[in-house]
């Protein structure tokens, strides 16, 4: 099963940067995972590091059923950008996660307020909300 992302862009300032990862695990799973973070870069190329072994171990390659390895991801991913975000190394995180199981199931799940939509014969649905003080 063929699956494509596509990534929007837009101009942001230099304190900004934008990160679309996919990753293949050795069942032919597929992760993804989009990072818009507002920090210095160095300290975004470090939470981008971590996430993505997150990501990697935790999703990919780890057992059990698909909806419970996302949903210990995003516990995981959530403590992270906490942590970053209490100490002052990062402004603010908005993300999206995508996963591709086995069966052709898509789980997604965001943070902050990171928008995912599918695009199916021409029309667009967003799939994730946005609530404020989520």
């Amino acid at each position: 099963m063929e699956s494509i992302i596509h990534t929007g862009s837009t101009q942001g300032n230099a304190s900004i940067t934008l990160f679309p990862l996919s990753f293949e695990g050795h069942s032919g799973e597929q992760a993804m995972i989009l990072l818009q973070i507002h920090a210095h870069p160095r300290d975004a190329a470090t939470l981008r590091d971590e996430s993505v072994s997150i990501v990697q171990h935790a999703l990919l390659g780890s057992e059990g059923e698909s909806w419970h390895r996302m949903d210990g991801v995003l516990k995981e991913l959530n403590g992270l950008f906490k942590g970053f975000l209490a100490s002052q190394a990062i402004h603010d995180i908005h993300a999206i996660i995508a996963f591709l199981d086995r069966d052709a199931a898509l789980h997604v799940s965001h943070a902050g307020r990171g928008e995912a939509y599918l695009l199916r014969n021409g029309h667009a649905t967003q799939i994730t909300e946005y609530v404020k003080g989520k």
